[in-house]
């Protein structure tokens, strides 16, 4: 994110607090953005808790707040939201959000192969998301199914060859006590052998990036397609 939208985001977001107090849906976008941009977790989950008060079956509130919840290290409540967000809006064209978290939670909790069961519903749901083919990649590598780790990576670099672990923990707010469990084993290292993948995956994007972009999207990473394979995202920083 520039440096100009950074400091617009939470602007904003501090704004819509201030000015929509009883707005859910406000005090939801307004925790977002807190939570994801400016990574104060204490302020955003009392904007999300305020959201609830006011309409405690709000599906969006859940969607958005299960996010920064999970970055910060609370799986158990990200998995809870997620799956309330589900429930509330079974067919929400942007369930694939609360889906992929439900898998991050799952591996955070060691639970792979429901992560991986979640991780694969969410890139079902909205393949031209590039982060969701990182929420399945994690579990994968974890249960040693390496072929599939590695495909599902590729086809997050092919969405956006700029990508790396480190620069997008960073971004996030992935919370420190997490932060070696998500960077490190990560699966991201699964790819490394296997570059020529790369190539034929961008193909495969250019095929779903008309579906990227008709559907909403979220903290995404834009979709640029690579001139030749890279393995910049298997760096740290």
């Amino acid at each position: 994110m520039h440096p100009e939208n950074h400091e617009k985001s939470i602007r904003h977001a501090h704004a819509a607090i201030e000015h929509g107090p009883d707005d859910a849906m406000a005090l939801a976008l307004a925790g977002f953005s807190i939570g994801m941009v400016e990574h104060d977790r204490k302020l955003a989950d009392e904007s999300f808790e305020r959201a609830l008060a006011l309409s405690a079956s709000c599906a969006f509130v859940f969607a958005f707040g299960c996010v920064p919840v999970a970055y910060g290290g609370d799986a158990t409540r990200a998995i809870d939201w997620g799956e309330r967000a589900i429930r509330l809006s079974p067919v929400d064209a942007m369930n694939y959000i609360p889906r992929g978290i439900i898998g991050f939670g799952n591996f955070l909790l060691g639970r792979y192969e429901e992560a991986v069961a979640a991780g694969r519903r969410a890139v079902e749901l909205n393949p031209g998301f590039s982060i969701v083919h990182g929420w399945l990649a994690a579990p994968l590598a974890k249960l040693g199914r390496l072929d599939e780790a590695r495909a599902a990576g590729e086809r997050l670099l092919a969405l956006d060859p700029s990508f790396s672990i480190g620069r997008w923990s960073t971004a996030v707010g992935i919370a420190p006590h997490i932060k070696d469990d998500v960077t490190t084993p990560y699966g991201w290292r699964a790819c490394q052998n296997n570059r020529r993948r790369t190539t034929s995956c961008a193909a495969e994007a250019r095929l779903i990036r008309p579906a990227y972009r008709s559907m909403p999207q979220v903290y995404s990473h834009a979709p640029i397609l690579p001139d030749k394979a890279s393995t910049s995202w298997l760096e740290p920083f």
